[in-house]
């Protein structure tokens, strides 16, 4: 059922989805590199502290690097959660800064 004037869509019809990637321990901890990393564990702080914007990753990768796991640039702004495992029980999301 839907309001007076609005219409049922899919999520994929009215917006852009990206797929995250699996984040091998030996990348991780690196604060320099071409694109920020960020984990579920991320969105978790951000929402505790009250906010809606994830702070400066913690975490930085190469687009090599990048490009060997799959993982695709995600655009500044864009709203990111959980999308497997007890995380999305919590319904926590967050904003990408960049």
């Amino acid at each position: 059922m839907t309001a007076r004037g609005w219409c049922e869509a899919a999520l994929s019809e009215i917006a852009t989805l990206y797929q995250g990637a699996g984040f091998p321990k030996e990348l991780q901890g690196r604060d320099t590199g071409d694109l920020g990393f960020y984990k579920v564990s991320d969105i978790s702080r951000t929402v505790l502290a009250g906010r809606d914007t994830l702070g400066p990753a913690a975490h930085c990768i190469s687009r090599q690097e990048a490009a060997k796991l799959r993982a695709t640039p995600i655009p500044a702004n864009a709203v990111v959660f959980a999308r497997i495992g007890e995380a999305i029980g919590l319904n926590r999301r967050a904003l990408l800064p960049t």
